[in-house]
C-alpha cells in the first residue's frame, strides 16, 4: 500500500527568463507614432514568475531572521527538532501578492490571549509593521491533527488503488485528503468531519501504456509499448512497467491496455518501472499474427538485454 502525506504551506513559481518591453518612437513633426513590442504570452508569465520568485527571496532574506529570532527567544526549544510555538498556532508566508510590499508572516492562533503570543505579536509588529498579521485560528491545530489521523486510519483500511495522501492545508485551515475514491467513501468522510474541515480532491485515471505482455508473475504483469520512444533521458528504448492489481487470466503475449491513477508510482529511478493497475483491458488475446510474434520477440530481446 501507497501512502504520501503532503502538507501545503504556500505556493512558489520557479521560472527565470528576463526580457523587457521596449518602445520605437517617430522622432519627426509628423504625429508621433509608438510601436510596442509584444512579448509572447509564455514569455511574459515566465518573466513575472521569475521577478515573483526574486522577490519571494528578497523577502524571506529580510524578514525570516527577525521572525525566527523572536520565535526563539519567546518560545525557546529544548532541541533542534522541537517547535514549542505549535502549541500556541501555527504560521504561514503569504505570498499570494507577488508584490514584496505586500507579502507577509500570518501567525494563525489557537491561544491568542496568551501573554507570550501576545509579547510576540507586539515586537514583530514594531519590526516588520504590515509584513506580519496575526490572527485567531478557525480550527486549533489540535483538533485538526485528530482529523487528519482519523481520515488516515480510515483510509488505511481501504484497498485504494493509487498514492494517496491525507495532510494539513495550512492556509485553508482543512485537512486535505487526495485519493481516487469513491462517492460513497467521500461521503463517509464528509458526514463525519464536515465541509468546514475537509477538502477532497480525487485523483484522475488515464491510459499509461498499450503493448504486450512479456512476463507475469503472481499478480504482477510486465507490459512494453513497442514503439520505440524518440525522446528519452533514461537511455532506454521502450517504455515498460511492472503493474501490480493484474487480474489473473492475463496471459503473456497479450495485448493490453492499462489504466492507473495519476499520482505517485510505487517505486521511481528504476527500469522497468512500477505501478498499480487500476484497469487492465485486453485488445487481443488471440494468437499474434506473424509480423506481431516478430515484433513481440524483437521488444522482449531488447528489454532483457537493456535490464541486465
Amino acid at each position: 500500500m501507497r501512502k504520501i502525506i503532503t502538507i501545503c504551506l504556500s505556493a512558489l513559481a520557479l521560472s527565470s527568463t528576463a526580457c523587457g518591453n521596449y518602445s520605437i518612437t517617430n522622432q519627426s513633426d509628423s504625429p508621433r507614432v509608438v510601436l510596442a513590442a509584444v512579448e509572447p504570452p509564455q514569455q511574459k508569465n515566465e518573466d513575472d514568475e521569475s521577478q515573483a520568485f526574486k522577490n519571494q527571496v528578497e523577502f524571506e532574506r529580510t524578514y525570516t531572521p527577525i521572525v525566527q529570532s523572536e520565535l526563539k527567544r519567546l518560545f525557546p526549544p529544548s532541541s533542534p527538532t522541537e517547535s514549542p510555538f505549535k502549541a500556541y498556532g501555527v504560521m504561514y508566508l503569504d505570498t499570494k501578492d507577488k508584490d514584496m510590499n505586500n507579502m507577509k508572516f500570518v501567525f494563525l492562533l489557537d491561544q491568542p490571549e496568551s501573554p507570550l503570543v501576545k509579547e510576540l505579536e507586539k515586537s514583530l509588529k514594531a519590526k516588520m509593521g504590515k509584513h506580519v498579521e496575526f490572527r485567531p485560528s478557525k480550527h486549533n491545530q489540535k483538533k485538526l491533527k485528530e482529523v487528519q489521523d482519523g481520515i488516515t486510519k480510515l483510509l488505511e483500511k481501504k484497498e485504494l488503488v493509487g498514492g494517496w495522501g491525507v495532510g494539513i492545508d495550512t492556509i485553508k485551515e482543512k485537512v486535505r485528503v487526495s485519493a481516487y475514491i469513491d462517492e460513497s467513501l467521500q461521503k463517509e468522510i464528509i458526514k463525519k468531519y464536515g465541509f468546514d474541515l475537509v477538502d477532497i480532491e480525487i485523483h484522475n485515471t488515464y491510459i499509461d501504456i498499450k503493448g504486450y505482455v512479456i512476463d507475469k508473475k503472481d499478480n504482477e504483469i510486465l507490459v512494453v509499448n513497442p514503439e520505440k520512444q524518440k525522446t528519452n533521458d533514461s537511455g532506454h528504448s521502450y517504455q515498460a512497467n511492472w503493474y501490480s492489481n493484474a487480474p489473473s487470466d492475463i496471459d503473456i503475449g497479450n495485448i493490453v491496455e492499462v489504466t492507473v491513477v495519476n499520482g505517485a508510482k510505487i517505486s521511481m529511478y528504476q527500469y522497468p518501472d512500477r505501478d498499480e493497475a487500476l484497469e487492465v483491458k485486453v485488445l487481443q488475446s488471440s494468437q499474434l499474427s506473424e509480423k506481431q510474434q516478430t515484433e513481440f520477440e524483437s521488444v522482449r530481446k531488447a528489454l532483457e538485454s537493456e535490464i541486465k
